[in-house]
């Protein structure tokens, strides 16, 4: 091989790992939201565990969310992403009736009320435009 070449990928190999470490806040922020949650708070109140907890899959990918508020399956469009702001809208849900719907009608309302994101260690929360927790979800693991 000569050194012209050599030269050549060597330089191709450090622009790629320079490149490749060099993502913005925006790109690590969207990243890192990029998964299934699982709701802890609804409006600053726990969710009892024994109950069916809302499940949250945001795929950046397609701008979609999908899952359960507990009782019923929803989905929805991601119409606003960037840094720490968030919101979602066209969201549809089945209707089935749980014996306590409390959880899933707060839940399905706070998803309308969300304006940014933030996160509290490993906790995602959800605030409106006021500031005001919406919800709070813990990432699923990756089973």
């Amino acid at each position: 091989m000569n050194k012209t070449m050599l030269f050549l990928i060597t330089l191709l190999l450090i622009s790629s790992c320079k490149s490749s470490g060099e993502k913005s806040s925006d790109t690590i922020s969207k990243t890192s939201i990029e998964a299934n949650w699982q709701a802890v708070r609804v409006n600053g109140n726990p969710i009892n565990r024994m109950v069916n907890t809302p499940v949250l899959e945001l795929n950046i990918q397609e701008m979609k969310i999908n899952g359960t508020d507990g009782c019923n399956n929803f989905f929805g469009t991601i119409s606003e992403l960037n840094e720490n702001q968030i919101s979602f809208s066209q969201i549809g849900s089945t209707r089935k009736m749980c014996p306590d719907m409390e959880i899933p009608d707060q839940f399905l309302s706070g998803l309308n009320k969300i304006s940014q994101f933030s996160f509290d260690k490993s906790i995602l929360i959800f605030s409106d435009q006021n500031n005001n927790e919406v919800l709070a979800l813990m990432k699923m693991s990756q089973d």
